[in-house]
């Protein structure tokens, strides 16, 4: 296991293989992503380019906003036909020149995809097994659904060096943990990451607000479903979750800066990035399936423990018809149940070198020098 002295100068370090020493006396928290400084040059100017952005990407974000933190959607198109951007996010509290969507819903069905928008619910997802949802293309964050084959039941997201990871539990209930720790209660601040109960902009594949029954106080009544928004520290991409109350399953919907996305030409694993044609609604989509060493997911098994509870029709599990998908039940059983534990530093450690095509063990010895730099161990 890697070592967290040497987890923290992959984190901080765009190479993963300084040959020198360099002073990096900047604030942690502003959440620089290091992935973009893959062209810089020298060492020194790769500390100037690391300040600089750190000013930039604390500017993109407007998080004091408080007319916008109070109502932010009703004020978006105002401020998006003025600056001829479009304000996103939780808050809209996001800025892109235009964002495109993918989301799932119910069994689930895609309902957007990144290049077409809205398309009719297509049941590609009948298909057991670890998916790709999106990712950038600068590789500062990546989305991943773990599928039981009606219902998808857990999902694992890195923003740079966050990683956020939601999954239905045993007991049929949202989870939701942060580098590795479980989040009690939301809304929930996490250094400068925040899981957002209050705005929520995720929809029904109708289109409608999420909203479900549920018996409170001895009568019926519509309320919020469960779930949370959260926006990428990066200004990037935003994703909400919701569950729904009957079928329990995970509900995504992630929007994106529109030239910040991965294409199908460049990634063959992200569903969102794949083209409706209208030949596709029961297909097997022709995406590859994530392998255990891709896996952004820290809790092992428990990324398919809602699967095996008994919701509906009885188990979570299915196969596909053998007709469209093939039976992928087995294999996605096969494949959760390997699934080990692991620190959270070490997925996104392994997840920012394998990016860069650095072998982890040569980063390893690479970062060494810098075992008493406490800004970095």
């Amino acid at each position: 296991m890697v070592k967290a002295s040497i987890l923290a100068c992959f984190l901080l370090t765009p190479y993963c293989t300084f040959a020198e020493k360099v002073d990096f006396s900047f604030a942690e928290d502003a959440g620089i992503n290091l992935l973009q400084l893959r062209a810089a040059g020298s060492s020194a100017n790769i500390a100037s380019n690391v300040v600089s952005m750190a000013a930039n990407r604390t500017r993109r974000r407007d998080p004091s906003d408080t007319e916008r933190a109070m109502c932010p959607h009703e004020i978006e198109a105002a401020e998006g036909a003025a600056t001829g951007h479009k304000r996103f996010g939780c808050a809209s509290g996001l800025e892109a020149p235009s964002t495109v969507t993918c989301s799932i819903w119910g069994e689930p069905h895609m309902t957007h995809l990144f290049p077409n928008g809205f398309i009719p619910g297509s049941d590609v997802l009948y298909k057991s097994g670890h998916f790709r949802l999106a990712a950038a293309a600068d590789r500062s964050w990546e989305i991943q659904l773990f599928n039981c084959g009606v219902y998808a039941n857990a999902m694992a997201a890195r923003f740079g060096k966050t990683l956020v990871e939601v999954f239905v539990d045993s007991n049929q209930k949202f989870q939701y943990v942060v580098n590795g720790k479980f989040v009690d209660s939301l809304p929930a601040q996490i250094g400068e990451f925040f899981l957002d109960s209050t705005h929520r902009s995720i929809r029904t594949e109708h289109g409608e607000r999420p909203f479900g029954r549920q018996f409170v106080n001895g009568a019926w009544r519509h309320v919020p479903l469960p779930g949370t928004c959260m926006d990428d520290p990066a200004g990037q991409v935003n994703i909400d979750v919701a569950q729904e109350f009957d079928m329990k399953n995970l509900n995504v919907k992630i929007e994106a800066a529109s030239d910040s996305v991965t294409t199908n030409d460049t990634d063959p694993y992200s569903l969102c990035a794949l083209s409706f044609d209208g030949n596709m609604k029961f297909a097997d989509w022709p995406v590859e399936m994530i392998t255990s060493e891709m896996s952004l997911f820290t809790i092992g098994d428990r990324m398919c423990e809602g699967c095996k509870g008994p919701v509906g029709r009885g188990s979570k599990w299915q196969g596909g018809a053998p007709s469209q998908h093939g039976n992928t039940k087995g294999a996605a059983q096969e494949h959760c149940s390997s699934q080990e534990t692991r620190q959270a530093g070490h997925v996104i450690a392994s997840a920012l070198c394998r990016d860069l095509g650095i072998p982890i063990n040569q980063a390893e010895d690479a970062c060494k020098h810098l075992v008493a730099n406490e800004q970095f161990f």
